[in-house]
């Protein structure tokens, strides 16, 4: 039988709650309960303030352990990216030289063209 007793049986209640083990009849059994180390009965009006407790309980569970594999999921995924990239295999030398070449890519020229051709000009500062 389900019971909040005490801290240990409460604690357990919670975790089996969490993962889901038969939650639903210990929310059956918690509802009939009507004080604390009392026996259960059937035909007493219930109090749903707890099942409400247990059900943000288990949804609050739930989100926190989905954004913690989801956050396991994207550290691996970043780490064998890294792993695999194609600068795991440079040394330290190299990795500076492929990032120099990067930085001079982006380098764009300066146009510098004089002519007495408005049209000429246009282009050049379109182009």
């Amino acid at each position: 039988m389900w019971t909040y007793d005490s801290v240990p049986k409460s604690l357990i209640n919670l975790f089996n709650s969490a993962t889901r083990v038969g939650y639903s009849e210990m929310m059956y059994w918690s509802a009939k309960t009507t004080r604390v180390g009392g026996t259960v009965e059937h035909y007493h009006k219930a109090f749903y303030g707890h099942e409400v407790l247990m059900i943000v309980f288990m949804l609050t569970c739930s989100i926190f352990i989905l954004s913690v594999f989801v956050g396991m999921i994207v550290s691996a995924f970043n780490r064998e990216e890294e792993r695999i990239s194609k600068r795991s295999l440079l040394s330290e030398f190299q990795i500076q030289w492929v990032r120099l070449l990067e930085e001079v890519m982006k380098i764009r020229p300066i146009k510098s063209i004089e002519s007495d051709s408005k049209l000429r000009l246009w282009l050049a500062k379109v182009l």
